[in-house]
């Protein structure tokens, strides 16, 4: 189902050297951001680069389109993003490759959340 609720693409920039993420999330659903409280209840999107000797990633991803709003399901204020979200990771390219990266989220609407989900996505790098 959540799969449904969010598209994600991904694309990497070589002028910015960076990978950029988007999420396309459907109309009244919320996805939480990376930085929300782990005691807050909602699981925050976790964005997970595997391991590639070609390809350097430098900090973590910075995040487009995000707001903060009380939750009143979880009763808390919590960071998320409606409509569509941006990640940006900077990146070091060594050699042209496939990057692989698994994002784990959560989304909910005004009366429910799904159950966490993770996406997989291959990224082609040029140098």
């Amino acid at each position: 189902m959540a799969q449904s609720v969010v598209k994600w693409s991904g694309v990497y920039s070589k002028k910015t050297d960076e990978v950029i993420l988007t999420a396309t999330i459907e109309k009244n659903w919320h996805l939480y951001s990376q930085y929300i409280s782990p005691n807050a209840g909602p699981v925050a999107t976790k964005i997970t680069f595997l391991k590639n000797k070609k390809v350097k990633i430098k900090g973590k991803p910075l995040e487009e389109n995000v707001h903060a709003f009380y939750d009143e399901n979880f009763m808390a204020h919590l960071s998320v993003f409606d409509d569509k979200a941006i990640f940006r990771q900077k990146i070091k390219v060594k050699k042209s490759t496939d990057l692989k990266l698994v994002i784990t989220y959560m989304v909910c609407d005004d009366s429910r959340c799904l159950p966490p989900t993770d996406e997989t996505l291959t990224i082609k790098i040029e140098k």
